[in-house]
């Protein structure tokens, strides 16, 4: 069993053909996959910029919630503050009304007093005057 000189080029020959044509294979297949694994990834892209969109939409919703709770309570509280004012300057009013009063009051009676006192010295001196 010899083989010829063109039985074995003509074997190299079919072999290079056969490496040619896996050597074409491979190449498609690992292009196949790249395409996929390109696909895939694409994909899973786009779910995770949705689920991030998605998070984001309820944060600031959540956000814009806590928002409009924190402005009603600094309006309720201003409310509070102003009835609360309103009511110490009531009291305030009313205290410096009784202060005024009294003090009027005071004023009265010293000058009623002083009035007794000039009135008995000019009465003592008009009397001694007399004697």
């Amino acid at each position: 069993m010899s083989t010829t000189l063109e039985e074995l080029a003509e074997r190299v020959s079919r072999l290079e053909g056969l490496y040619d044509g896996v050597i074409s294979d491979v190449r498609e297949i690992l292009y196949e996959k790249t395409e996929r694994d390109k696909t895939d990834l694409m994909e899973k892209i786009g779910t995770l910029r949705s689920e991030m969109i998605e998070r984001m939409e309820m944060t600031k919703s959540d956000l814009i919630g806590r928002i409009e709770f924190v402005r009603s309570e600094i309006e309720s509280s201003r409310g509070g503050l102003k009835d609360e004012n309103e009511a110490l300057r009531n009291g305030l009013i009313d205290r410096i009304e009784s202060s005024k009063v009294s003090l009027i009051r005071r004023m009265v009676g010293t000058t009623i007093a002083y009035t007794a006192v000039v009135v008995a010295v000019i009465w003592e001196i008009l009397s001694f005057g007399l004697k």
